[in-house]
């Protein structure tokens, strides 16, 4: 009976002590939860409302290569375009992974980088199955977390590609994270897909003679951009955003657009579409080729592109460098006929740097292009919130049509001291006229022994031209001098006096000794002084 008791008692210890144990492992798991945006700047208009998100399974990459969901392994999908489906669930990195053919993701997924990097050598990095219903969410809390090809990768690929047809939705967030190196855009949009950027970056990557290094917009795609920046990706056509199409949507609230290049037009921005607008941050330092068209954002003819609000399209520039080259940031293409595209002001425009525009159909004299519609018009003007990025063009305020032109700069004279003035906006205009002088006349002046002369000359009034020849001082005019000779006779003194100005010149020589007569008892030594 005792010994019952006993193993009963020992039993209970047991099954204590395991308890113990397990409840100690299981307080030892740590769980990744953070708000959505942590790791940035958050300028989600919702950011008030954001909560704490648990992120219940962490992926990672075993020795064998094989990734693995919540330490179990995931089912590898040979002979497709991608290694791995992302089921609907909240994941984070935890470590690097190294693909061959990138991830699908399926239903709602959310991915936090957790400061690691998603490396893909084949196809894209992300991508969604085509014709389905997707929501991917991706944020970053540590930084520095990317989705990019292998860095010596010789295939193609986006980095985040949404796949649809027009009877599903795709929906594409980003709060934080780098999209990075990859040999397609950075991010891929087809039609009824959308792409909110709050954060985080899209840079480097690069389209072989295509559309959108940084971000393409298809035909019925939508993208919005509230922050983060899109910086140094190259294309043939919109370095950083290429929207394609009638229906493609681009809507900017901040963040910015730098540093971009495009091959042929709009190294910022290419766009087709009239769905275009911007209402704060900045298209800045963008770049096209010399031969190319649009430093900074091309509006295909006909087509128009909506601003208010903080903007800052400045400093975009066309050329081999931006030393060398010109000022082109905002390019209204147009056709044949006359029609050109066109910029339309929305609300008031509170940016400080005036937003340069160049025209496909150049104004002549007496043939202003209009450039500008919309609210604000007069308020823009008297502000200078646009400026022609050629300096031979002005911007005038019609006030009967009451839009913003561009005209060729006409009337006003260019001086040795400034440009002229075009006499349609006030504005100086061209290079100064070297040879125009506001000439004054002076009177010739003979010399005299006490000062120089001139002939006849001319000055300007304006600058320090002068035709002044001077002549110099003339000699002095003197009369008999007169000598005086020392007690000795060692020295003589010789004065002369000027005539004109009465100037005194004394010269005191020694004098040279010469016996002429010895001395004797009767007759006294004579001798001439020299």
């Amino acid at each position: 009976m005792n010994h019952k008791k006993l193993l009963l008692t020992l039993t209970l210890c047991l099954c204590a002590l395991l308890c113990m144990v397990v409840t100690a492992s299981a307080s030892e798991v740590s769980v990744h939860s953070h708000l959505i945006c942590k790791g940035t700047t958050c300028t989600d208009p919702a950011h008030a409302s954001h909560n704490d998100v648990t992120f219940e399974k962490a992926i990672t990459m075993n020795d064998n290569g094989v990734l693995c969901i919540g330490g179990t392994e995931a089912q590898k999908y040979d002979g497709q375009n991608y290694d791995y489906i992302l089921q609907e669930g909240i994941y984070y990195l935890d470590g690097d992974l190294i693909l061959h053919g990138g991830i699908q993701v399926s239903g709602n997924v959310t991915l936090c980088l957790n400061g690691h990097t998603i490396s893909n050598n084949y196809s894209h990095v992300i991508q969604t199955p085509w014709n389905k219903d997707v929501t991917f969410t991706l944020c970053d809390c540590k930084g520095g977390g990317k989705i990019a090809h292998a860095e010596n990768s010789s295939s193609t690929g986006m980095g985040v590609n949404l796949n649809n047809t027009s009877g599903k939705q795709q929906i594409f967030v980003m709060y934080n994270g780098c999209i990075t190196q990859n040999k397609g855009s950075g991010v891929y949009l087809y039609q009824n897909t959308s792409f909110t950027m709050y954060g985080g970056s899209i840079t480097k990557n690069n389209v072989d003679g295509d559309f959108g290094g940084g971000v393409y917009v298809h035909n019925g795609a939508t993208f919005t951009m509230y922050g983060g920046d899109i910086t140094k990706n190259k294309a043939d056509y919109g370095g950083g955003v290429s929207t394609s199409g009638d229906t493609a949507n681009f809507t900017m609230y901040g963040g910015s657009i730098t540093e971009n290049h495009a091959n042929k037009s709009g190294g910022g921005i290419y766009s087709t579409s009239n769905n275009i607008s911007i209402y704060g941050g900045s298209v800045t330092n963008n770049s096209v080729t010399k031969t190319g068209k649009a430093g900074g954002i091309y509006v295909s003819s006909s087509d128009t592109l909506t601003v208010g609000g903080n903007v800052n399209i400045s400093g975009n520039w066309k050329g081999d460098s931006e030393e060398s080259g010109s000022k082109n940031n905002v390019y209204l293409n147009g056709n044949t006929s006359g029609t050109s595209a066109a910029i339309v002001i929305e609300k008031e425009l509170t940016g400080e740097e005036p937003i340069g525009v160049t025209t496909a159909n150049a104004p002549t004299a007496g043939n202003p292009v209009t450039i500008v519609t919309g609210n604000s018009i007069k308020e823009a003007y008297k502000k200078a919130s646009f400026q022609a990025d050629n300096a031979a063009y002005g911007v005038s305020y019609d006030g009967t049509n009451k839009v913003l032109q561009l005209h060729a700069h006409t009337g006003g004279t260019a001086t040795c001291k400034a440009e002229a003035v075009c006499t349609t906006c006030g504005q100086p205009y061209g290079n100064i006229n070297p040879n125009n002088h506001a000439l004054v006349h002076h009177e010739a002046k003979a010399p005299t022994c006490t000062a120089k002369g001139w002939e006849a000359y001319d000055t300007c009034s304006r600058c320090d031209y002068t035709t002044k020849v001077e002549i110099p001082m003339a000699a002095h005019t003197y009369g008999t001098p007169t000598y005086v000779w020392a007690a000795d006779n060692a020295s003589c003194t010789a004065t002369r006096t000027c005539t004109a100005c009465q100037h005194v010149e004394n010269e005191t020589v020694n004098t040279q000794k010469q016996v002429t007569q010895n001395r004797s008892c009767t007759l006294n030594e004579l001798s001439t002084f020299t």
